[in-house]
């Protein structure tokens, strides 16, 4: 169902990763980007309508959070929009 909230991928380690500071001190898991990823039409309809998901400033928050773009991604979501990873073993993956 594209109007659920659907981000589907492959993740890049074994364990979520354990965050532990503000504003969202829980683990969260992220998709590898090289593996490909899916999003319905309800994330890219959020991210599309956040103002946190223009270019630059998603550059500025990879940098402030010192988060390659796929966890900062990932991050995003579950700390945000309350999106969390459906993980698919049909991606690509390195592990």
């Amino acid at each position: 169902d594209s109007q659920q909230p659907y981000y589907i991928g492959r993740n890049s380690w074994p364990s979520a990763l354990h965050r532990s500071k503000e504003p969202y001190p829980h683990p969260f898991w992220f998709a590898t980007l090289g593996a490909g990823i899916c999003f319905s039409e309800n994330v890219l309809d959020r991210l599309a309508s956040s103002t946190r998901i223009r270019v630059l400033e998603f550059i500025n928050g990879c940098l402030e959070e010192n988060y390659p773009d796929d966890i900062y991604l990932g991050f995003l979501l579950a700390a945000y929009f309350n999106v969390s990873l459906t993980r698919n073993e049909r991606f690509h993956s390195h592990l």
